[in-house]
């Protein structure tokens, strides 16, 4: 078996590759499916396959698999496969890094997306999906009979060309793709600015539509579809970056008017080619305005909604973020603040207010400060892992955008050349601690990118407002983690790459 796998791996690779190195992307994956008949050669597989070795299959016959992150390998071209002799590969933990190192090798870079369902043995990851190898329909698995998706859009196209046009988007958009096998699917999960998570998947086939059957047999077997499910998260801009990614996928077709774009409903099948997002309802404040206003903080005094906050009110919000010890309190009491410091969300005249409020009393800056540096708090005993992970990301989320609309707001209204948080230390001492946690964000850009671009623009912030700010920046070196932040955003959040950009003129 092995003999004819290496031949076949050498004949593939001798026959697509063709610059003079190449990075791949792996992920362990057991060594045979759960219970596989058969492989792609037609041999007979063993039931009993416990002993083997845990091998990635594919192109990384050589490779000693982790169990922690993927790993980024460069592999010299015709390099000849040995089996028996494992090398190892070191581990890199930055999976955001990736694009970068397409991005020299072509104008349109390989798409993001894992194949694990390509064959019973072999593997076929997104580094495979580029533009230079074209793999065909046929390799991607066939579209499930029920499929639980919210969107989705069948067109005529090479799966390269759809993944390649899907990645660029996602840059575009900075949503940062998180990579991860499925034995199911060809797709890519990704996390949104608004921390909204959502799968974009590739089958082949086209879907059920008007009630007739349309499968993978036939004319229709030269169908992609591509689906959009939500996993977590609710919001306007899910719709808006669906929208766009259908758009996306439906113009690799080369005409719109002939792509079928349909959205799955109860009452049937439509197109949705002039599917516009929601509006915003008019009870888009309703979850804050029932709180705030039962408490005494808002009223309603003209159609406008101009918003009048009592002393009192504010008071009681800052209390308390201050004395919160629990993680739930503390992402209560921040979309709270958070909310009445964005003039997006309220307006000006409460935003003004509330920072205003704020600006009296150190406490809650501290606090929102400590959340950035130090997120470990106390939760739930009920809550899994993984719901606290993300818990404390969105409250590192919401203090990151907190401090943004302090600073933007009191940028405007203090005096030029101040800082515009004041604190029980010096100026030159509160600025510094600032920036320290800040860089440590810009330091940490390849684990979460959209911090990174708060962080970023804090920073610029606090440099535009305060003098002593650029200052104490260049004398802690940040140009270096502004450098660093500038190469994770070249690769996955095109957002965080122009701030960062703005920054280093700032510090040069």
């Amino acid at each position: 078996f092995w003999d004819k796998f290496n031949t076949y791996e050498n004949e593939r690779r001798a026959r697509h590759l063709s610059s003079k190195s190449v990075t791949y992307f792996t992920s362990n994956m057991n060594y045979h499916r759960n219970d596989p008949k058969s492989n792609q050669f037609g041999n007979k597989t063993k039931k009993n396959v416990t002993n083997k070795p845990k091998i990635p299959m594919g192109n990384f016959r050589n490779a000693t698999p982790t169990n922690d992150v993927p790993t980024f390998r460069s592999v010299p071209m015709f390099e000849p496969l040995r089996p028996g002799k494992l090398q190892t590969i070191p581990t890199i933990e930055k999976p955001h890094m990736l694009r970068s190192s397409f991005r020299s090798q072509s104008t349109e870079t390989t798409a993001a997306f894992t194949c694990d369902s390509l064959c019973s043995e072999q593997n076929f990851f997104f580094s495979d999906f580029s533009w230079d190898v074209k793999f065909s329909v046929d390799e991607l698995p066939p579209l499930p009979m029920y499929v639980d998706v919210k969107f989705c859009v069948s067109v005529k196209a090479t799966p390269s060309a759809i993944a390649g046009r899907i990645e660029n988007l996602l840059y575009e958009l900075s949503a940062v793709p998180k990579y991860s096998c499925d034995e199911t699917k060809v797709c890519v999960y990704v996390t949104n600015r608004d921390h909204i998570e959502y799968v974009v998947s590739m089958f082949k086939g086209k879907p059920i539509v008007n009630g007739c059957d349309e499968n993978a047999t036939g004319e229709h077997a030269e169908f992609v579809t591509v689906e959009i499910q939500k996993r977590r998260g609710s919001g306007r801009s899910f719709h808006e970056e669906a929208k766009s990614i259908l758009e996306s996928v439906a113009q690799s077709q080369g005409s719109e008017d002939t792509t079928s774009i349909y959205v799955k409903s109860s009452t049937g099948d439509k197109r949705i080619v002039d599917m516009c997002p929601p509006p915003i309802p008019a009870s888009f404040l309703s979850k804050y305005s029932d709180k705030l206003r039962s408490d005494g903080l808002c009223t309603v005094t003209n159609p406008e909604l101009s918003i009048q906050i009592s002393d009192k009110s504010i008071e009681s919000v800052s209390d308390m973020i201050s004395n919160a010890a629990d993680l739930d309190e503390i992402l209560f009491a921040l979309e709270d603040i958070e909310f009445l410091t964005n003039d997006n969300k309220a307006c000006s005249r409460v935003a003004s207010q509330a920072v205003r409020r704020l600006r009296q009393s150190d406490k809650v800056m501290l606090k929102i400060f400590d959340l950035i540096e130090n997120p470990a708090l106390k939760s739930s005993s009920e809550l899994s892992q993984d719901t606290m992970v993300r818990d404390i990301s969105r409250s590192r989320r919401l203090a990151l955008e907190t401090l943004v609309n302090v600073l933007s707001i009191d940028s405007k209204e203090q005096e030029a050349g101040r800082c515009p948080i004041v604190t029980e230390n010096d100026e030159r001492t509160t600025v510094g601690n600032i920036l320290r946690v800040l860089k440590k964000e810009l330091n940490q850009a390849e684990y979460s990118p959209h911090h990174a671009h708060l962080a970023g623009k804090c920073i610029g912030l606090l440099v535009d407002s305060s003098h002593v700010a650029k200052e104490i920046g260049v004398s802690m070196n940040i140009l270096n983690a502004i450098n660093h932040s500038c190469a994770v955003g070249r690769s996955c959040h095109s957002m965080l790459e122009a701030e960062a950009e703005q920054l280093r003129s700032r510090f040069t």
